[in-house]
């Protein structure tokens, strides 16, 4: 596994934009090297299908499209580095969103490329890496 997938590229990938087009044709390509998602962008991704009305289609579609990766967890590891990054960001008063700290801190254990458009947060986290469409 080379790879983390971030939960903007995931709802890029499954809406009809350009943006789609992008991601999909990127994550098919990256998929052989092998892609993961955290357990926080699957908390992420299922706030959207139970707004306004619920929509089972559009959380069918969610599923089905995250299934195909390795789903990685939060452990005692990723909680201690979490601790770590959090501090170094407030000590410096760069502090983030804590899904977004908490999904650097599982790319940094896992040692995962982080596949991001949100460069604004993640390029304040200390030797993560990333990519960007």
């Amino acid at each position: 596994m080379r790879y983390l997938l971030d939960t903007d590229w995931v709802i890029d990938a499954l809406r009809g934009r350009r943006a789609s087009a992008q991601a999909r044709h990127r994550i098919d390509q990256l998929a052989p090297r092998g892609i993961a998602i955290s357990v926080i962008s699957l908390a992420e991704l299922s706030v959207g299908p139970n707004l306004v009305e619920p929509s089972v289609q559009s959380r069918t579609e969610m599923l089905s499209f995250i299934e195909e990766f390795t789903l990685l967890a939060v452990d005692a590891t990723t909680c201690e580095i979490f601790g770590r990054v959090k501090a170094n960001l407030q000590l410096r008063g760069q502090l983030i969103d804590d899904f977004d700290t908490m999904i650097g801190a599982t790319a940094l254990q896992h040692d995962l490329t982080l596949l991001t458009n949100n460069i604004r947060h993640f390029e304040r986290i200390d030797g993560l890496r990333f990519e960007t469409l």
